[in-house]
């Protein structure tokens, strides 16, 4: 499936993709999408690669990558994604490449990183982190991975503005 640049503004529904189970890419980068319904993807088992960066998802749902188990490399970055529902990449056992870079993220529930335990680059540079007490799940998180990582650089409080999250 190729829709680069097509400057959807939402994919309305499930629907959307035919029930072919075929895809390896989908590319859906640079097509002002603000939501992505749950289970768009459902019917696509066999999808690799996801490219969503460069539009203007502002959040992921419980339910918005389910069924997506052979998801390897999932682009996220250059959106205006606030939140990330803890559950959303309960299915993305086997993602080893997650861009969160350039959002809007201040934190991320302890949940959403242990469903992704096969990931080997992460960036999640670019975003407005929030290290207080909220952050502790991500910073636990980081303490036991072992992956390639982007610095996280704290926002707030003003006590840890500039420090990396992942250092504290």
């Amino acid at each position: 499936h190729y829709f680069q640049t097509d400057h959807f503004s939402r994919v309305f529904t499930f629907h959307f993709f035919p029930s072919t189970k075929c895809c390896i890419l989908t590319l859906l980068q640079e097509n002002q999408l603000h939501f992505l319904h749950d289970d768009l993807f459902s019917d696509l088992v066999n999808l690799t690669h996801l490219f969503l960066h460069g539009n203007r998802i502002r959040t992921l749902t419980e339910n918005v990558f389910r069924g997506l188990v052979n998801l390897d490399r999932l682009l996220l970055h250059d959106n205006r994604i606030r939140q990330v529902n803890r559950k959303a990449f309960r299915d993305l056992g086997r993602l080893t490449i997650l861009y969160l870079f350039n959002n809007s993220l201040a934190e991320l529930p302890g949940q959403t990183m242990k469903d992704v335990q096969d990931i080997q680059f992460l960036r999640l540079n670019g975003n407005p982190w929030s290290c207080g007490c909220e952050a502790r799940p991500l910073w636990e998180w980081f303490r036991k991975a072992r992956i390639s990582s982007s610095d996280l650089v704290c926002t707030s409080p003003s006590t840890r503005r500039g420090q990396d999250l992942r250092f504290l």
